[in-house]
């Protein structure tokens, strides 16, 4: 599971797990491989959470939630008291924390398509 499927699922799932047979074995991983879908395919993977792209068709899949992005900044930084519009966010400086294999490449996607490069 993805970062944000650790911190919001991990603890209940393995509360729940544990309620189950003693016998029952629990492996937790953060996923970052490329052959999910394989690993999944051949029963190694049993449960994957998180935004997965390339999970394409042949698997069950349910949207758990759904999440907003937000733009955090410093106290004082020029943005905090202008109007936060898309020229002014591209205009600005940018820390990118990448995730990779999962589906945040999405917004990279569409901010570049904006023209917002970092």
């Amino acid at each position: 599971m993805t970062d944000i499927g650790e911190v919001v699922f991990l603890p209940a799932l393995v509360e729940r797990l544990s309620r189950g047979s003693r016998h029952r074995a629990q492996h937790r991983a953060q996923y970052e491989h490329q052959s999910l879908s394989e690993e999944m395919a051949n029963g190694s993977v049993d449960l994957a959470i998180g935004l997965l792209p390339q999970l394409k068709g042949g698997f069950y899949q349910r949207r758990l939630f759904g999440q907003r992005y937000v733009c955090l900044f410093r106290r004082g930084h020029p943005l905090e008291s202008a109007p936060l519009t898309l020229a002014a966010w591209r205009d600005a400086q940018h820390l990118v924390v990448l995730s990779a294999g999962t589906g945040h490449g999405q917004v990279d996607d569409w901010l570049r398509k904006r023209g917002v490069r970092h």
